[in-house]
Parts: C-alpha cells; sequence; structure tokens
C-alpha cells in the first residue's frame, strides 16, 4: 500500500556562515546539508548575517545602531530580502543576507546575540507571514542559535541547533554565554554536534549530561569528489584549508622539512585562503630557512572542482590542525582514495580512524610525531585500498545518510516520522544568466512605477577604506556598472585612492551647513539687505539669524544630503523621472544617511553588498 504524499517539510535555516560572492568557501558545509535536504524533498530557506560595524561618537552608537536595525527592519521583512544566487552556494535556494551591526566597543556575547537577534525577528515573521515553514535549523549556537531562539519560540517551532565551531567551547567560559547556550537544551529546542568528540566536550563545558547533546555529522558531497583515473604523484602532498597560525602550519611545514632529509623529491602543495599578510609571509619565509626551494607552493582559495581534481593526482593529504570538530576536507580526500596523515584534532580523529586502513592519526601534535605519521602512510600507500576509503564516507557521511539522520530528528521534534522523497529537483545549475533580476516589490511611492530589472542600485558607503576594499570584490560585471557615493577624501583615516572601477562620488554630509553659514557670512558683510539698520540693533538682528541657521543645521544637512544622492542616482542610471530604485547602504551610518531619500523613490535595499551580488551576478 502506498503511503500518502506528504506536504513538502519547510526548513528556515539560520548561518552567518554561507557561501557568499566574496568567500564563496565560507560555510560550505551548511551548504551541502541545504543540497542535501533540498534532494530529499525538504524546502529550505536560508537566512544568513552580513556584518558591518556603528562608526563614529561613542556615546551615540546605540541610538544609530537601533535606528539602523529599526529601519532595515522593515525593508528585510519584505519578499525582496530574498534572492536565489546560482553562482555560489546552492544554486537556486533562496537565501536572505541580513545586516548586522556591531559596536566594536561592545563585543560581549550578549550583544552579539542581541545584535544578530534584531536581525534576524524581522525578516523571520515576515517570511512566516508569507508561508510558515515548520523548523528552524541554527548552525553553531552563538550567535546563531540563541538569536533564533526567540523566533522560534514566538512561532511555535522547533528548532534544531548544529554545533560546527571550534571556538565554542572557549566561548562557554562567559557566564553570559553559557546561559544562553543552557537556553537552547529547553523546551522544543535540540542541539547536535556534528562529532562525538565535540558532543562530549560540549555536554562537559554546559555541565549536563553527555545524552542532552546529540550527534548529526556533516554531509560529505562525495559524488564532487571521484576517485579519478590518472595516476597519482607519490612525492606530493596536498593540504587544503585555512593558512591560518591556529590550523598547525607551522607544525606543518616543519614536519614535512624532516620527512624531506630523506625524500628530498617530496613536494608540499597547500591550497586555502591565507590568513593575514604577516603570517603569509611567515609561512614563505619559513619555507626558505626549512630547505624548500622549489618543494612547497602557496595557492589562494579555489572552487570545489579544483579541490577536487588536486585530490585526484597527490599522494597523501597531511593536515596540521590541533582542533577540528568535524574535518569536511580529510573525508572529501578519503572519498577520492586519498589517505590521510594528521595531528590528533578530534573530528578529523574519527573520520580516518586509528585502525591504519585510511591513513595514520599521530602520536602529538609536534612536528616530529606528524613527520613519523606521514612517513608510515608514505610507506604503506600502495597497500592502502582507496575504494574502502571511498566506501566508508559514502555509508558514513554520505549526502543521503546524513539527510535521513536530519529528518528522523526533525521528525522527533515535530511528533511524527518523516521520510525523505525524490523531490525531482536539480541540485547542479551551472548555465551563466544575464543580469536580469526580479522587479522591485517592496513599499512604492503611489503613482510612481517600478525601476528596471537591469537598473543596479545606488551605493552608499562613507567608511571610504571599507568601500574601496569591498566594492572591489564584488563581479566586476557588477561593480563596473554601480554608482557609489563614499565620503570626501579626509574625513577618516582611511584616505585610500577610489578604484577606477565604476562611478564614484565624493559626499561631505557637513557641507551643505557649512556653505551656508559661510554664504550668510558673506551677505552681512556685504550689506545684507540691513544697511538701513545701524548699531545694536543691526548687530542683534544678523546674531539672531545666524543662531537660527545654526540651528537649522541638520535640516540643511538632511536636505543637502537628499539632493546630492538624488542627483548621483539620477545621472548614474539608478532613478529617472518618476521613478524608482534601490539605495544599498554598507553600514549602520550609510542606513541613517539614506533616511533623507526614503519618500524620494529611492527605497533602502534589505541587504548590503552579499544582498545586491546575489541579486544582480547570483542569477
Amino acid at each position: 500500500m502506498t503511503s500518502p504524499a506528504r506536504d513538502p517539510l519547510r526548513v528556515l535555516f539560520v548561518a552567518r556562515w554561507y557561501p557568499s560572492h566574496d568567500q564563496p568557501w565560507r560555510g560550505s558545509f551548511v551548504a551541502d546539508l541545504a543540497t542535501a535536504l533540498t534532494s530529499s524533498g525538504v524546502e529550505v530557506e536560508v537566512a544568513s548575517f552580513e556584518a558591518t560595524h556603528v562608526r563614529g561618537v561613542t556615546a551615540s552608537r546605540a541610538e544609530r545602531q537601533a535606528a539602523a536595525f529599526d529601519d532595515l527592519g522593515t525593508a528585510t521583512a519584505g519578499p525582496d530580502a530574498l534572492n536565489r544566487p546560482r553562482r555560489w552556494a546552492v544554486p537556486g535556494l533562496s537565501v536572505a543576507r541580513l545586516p548586522v551591526f556591531l559596536d566594536g566597543e561592545r563585543r560581549r556575547p550578549e550583544d552579539l546575540i542581541e545584535a544578530h537577534r534584531r536581525a534576524l525577528l524581522p525578516f523571520g515573521r515576515g517570511a512566516f507571514a508569507r508561508q510558515p515553514f515548520d523548523l528552524i535549523h541554527a548552525h553553531t549556537g552563538l550567535p546563531d542559535g540563541a538569536a533564533a531562539a526567540e523566533l522560534a519560540d514566538e512561532l511555535g517551532v522547533p528548532l534544531v541547533v548544529t554545533e560546527h565551531s571550534s571556538t565554542a567551547l572557549a566561548e562557554l567560559a562567559d557566564a553570559g554565554s553559557r546561559a544562553a547556550y543552557l537556553g537552547l537544551l529547553e523546551g522544543r529546542h535540540r542541539v547536535v554536534a556534528v562529532s562525538e568528540v565535540l558532543a562530549t566536550r560540549l555536554a562537559d563545558a554546559l555541565g549536563v549530561e553527555a545524552d542532552r547533546i546529540g550527534v548529526v555529522p556533516n554531509a560529505v558531497p562525495v559524488d564532487a569528489f571521484p576517485q579519478g583515473t590518472t595516476p597519482r604523484d607519490p612525492g606530493l602532498l596536498l593540504y587544503v584549508g585555512s593558512r591560518k597560525a591556529s590550523k598547525g602550519i607551522a607544525t606543518l611545514l616543519t614536519a614535512v622539512a624532516f620527512v624531506r632529509q630523506d625524500r628530498p623529491d617530496l613536494n608540499l602543495r597547500l591550497i586555502g585562503p591565507a590568513g593575514n599578510p604577516e603570517e603569509e609571509a611567515r609561512w614563505k619565509a619559513m619555507g626558505v630557512e626549512l630547505g624548500f626551494e622549489g618543494g612547497l607552493t602557496f595557492e589562494a582559495a579555489v572552487r570545489r572542482e579544483t579541490v577536487a581534481e588536486a585530490m585526484q593526482t597527490a599522494g597523501v593529504f597531511v593536515h596540521a590542525s590541533p582542533l577540528e570538530t568535524f574535518g569536511m576536507v580529510a573525508a572529501e580526500a578519503l572519498a577520492s582514495g586519498l589517505p590521510v596523515a594528521a595531528t590528533p584534532s578530534g573530528g578529523v580523529d574519527e573520520i580516518v580512524g586509528r585502525d591504519g586502513r585510511f591513513g595514520v592519526i599521530a602520536a602529538g601534535h609536534d612536528p616530529e610525531s606528524l613527520a613519523a605519521a606521514i612517513e608510515e602512510v608514505l610507506g604503506r600507500r600502495e597497500r592502502l585500498d582507496p575504494a574502502a576509503m571511498r566506501t566508508h564516507i559514502v555509508e558514513t557521511y554520505g549526502a543521503p545518510v546524513v539527510a535521513g539522520r536530519t529528518l528522523m530528528l526533525y521528525g522527533r521534534l515535530l511528533g511524527t516520522p518523516i521520510e525523505p522523497i525524490d523531490s525531482g529537483l536539480s541540485t547542479v545549475e551551472t548555465s551563466e544568466r544575464p543580469l536580469s533580476p526580479p522587479p522591485l516589490t517592496g513599499t512604492r511611492v503611489p503613482g510612481r512605477r517600478t525601476a528596471a530589472s537591469t537598473r543596479l542600485p545606488l551605493v552608499l558607503a562613507m567608511a571610504r577604506g571599507q568601500a574601496v576594499d569591498r566594492v572591489g570584490l564584488l563581479p566586476q560585471t557588477v561593480a563596473s556598472r554601480l554608482t557609489i557615493v563614499t565620503s570626501l577624501r579626509g574625513k577618516y583615516a582611511d584616505d585610500r585612492d577610489l578604484p577606477s572601477i565604476g562611478t564614484w562620488d565624493e559626499l561631505d554630509p557637513e557641507r551643505f551647513a557649512r556653505d551656508a553659514l559661510a554664504a550668510f557670512d558673506r551677505e552681512q558683510a556685504a550689506g545684507g539687505g540691513l544697511s538701513r539698520l545701524t548699531g545694536p540693533f543691526r548687530a542683534r538682528s544678523i546674531r539672531e539669524r545666524r543662531a537660527e541657521l545654526e540651528g537649522r543645521r541638520d535640516e540643511i544637512r538632511a536636505s543637502g544630503v537628499r539632493d546630492f544622492l538624488l542627483r548621483a542616482a539620477r545621472e548614474g542610471g539608478v532613478l529617472e523621472t518618476n521613478d524608482e530604485g534601490w539605495i544599498v547602504c554598507l553600514d549602520a551610518d550609510d542606513v541613517v544617511l539614506a533616511r533623507t531619500v526614503a519618500a524620494h523613490g529611492l527605497h533602502l535595499a534589505p541587504g548590503g553588498l552579499r544582498w545586491l551580488a546575489d541579486r544582480w551576478a547570483g542569477g
């Protein structure tokens, strides 16, 4: 007997780590689970975050932060907050990029949670009103889970929190963080970790019984990592991941140098994002000191397909991180049939095991121990079974397996069993699409027509250095067509030159009141229409009129900014007569400044540059 078809389960993911145009690798494990669930018939929508700042005078930051959240909340509550990027993350999946305004001098855990909560609540309420979701799934407890807990309780839906973060244990040393995390274990909330070792450590840190923290691992996209058919280079060691010092890069370089003493033809290839310029310089200098010469290469982060190709040709995958909550790259290596030599880190140990079938976990974290593990794998490499490595990953961490375990967890919280179903949806779409985002659907001024869908927004980014850095990360097809308003040189500490890509306008908001006062003073010096008055009467009248003008400083400033932004929008093709368009703001102060054009056809966009890229270049 055939079971009746169920309505698709709808889940809202809340994840600050999620792939974007500027960081396409960040949070790929969240995208992998979304892909696995979508393939199992679940409808997934993602609320991600884009952190930015409140600048300027400390005393007024809280007020400006609150004003920006209020203004953005109105925008993010509408359907325009969602886009379906196709060139990064999960192709075609709906994603919101919610701006989070952080005060650099107020970064306590409760402040971070509150900022993310302020960003999430308006969006979540609006999305639920349009089409209710059955469950919220947050990725990391702090701040994502803690921010999502209030929304879940308000809407009466369960909350699942998957802990991925390697910093979670350190964060729980703070009493406020610990209290917020304990709240995630109450009611219709459930916390799971991505490995047994993380679950145990998390329970210990919280002082709760071990069974209060479940385990559901990350979903490994096995199909994206084929074993390949070309011969491997037995002398090539491969590392994939961040080159931050915390990832054990110094240990790795030293260990490989030890092995090269007996194997001088051994090469090390490192692929991934650099930590910072100082660290990157340090690793290169170490390479010279250790005598690598041409046997060491540093490469930037690349697309997953390129990583897969590297894993098909290398001889051994090496990993030196002292702490990993899961170890996705080690799982991907084994799926490729590539054995692993690694330091003990927790998550990687579970994936590789200690029976020697898939590689070797070193006896310690020191370079000598890792060197011994690498030597052992090199010596036994030909006797290790690549097919067995792949089968191990497929059966333990493959997407269908993890999706099934996740659906079982959802079912327990919802009180009904949920079986995977064939969604009939393709999870891979790679075709390039023209710049044709959905039309503006937000609040409209009566009598105005909608802006052309191919017209990009005006970008307001008064923090000049941030503007130069972040606009430069946009896809060239978007950045080259933008009009960006930024500060006049000399107004902020970062006074770098403006790039040639795009059209840039420099704005000094204080200029307008200053010019008005200067014009008044010139008028009075020339007689100013008061020439018939003499003595104290004329002086008092001038002082009164000037004081009145001083009192209108904010009004004059707002009027001048409004006219400047509208002119920039019209000259940049963002607005035409009787038209509408978007204004994208990079931080809280930009949002407050944009209030001046709210009733003049420029609508506050429900996101920053990641939202813009998702909408115009992502699909």
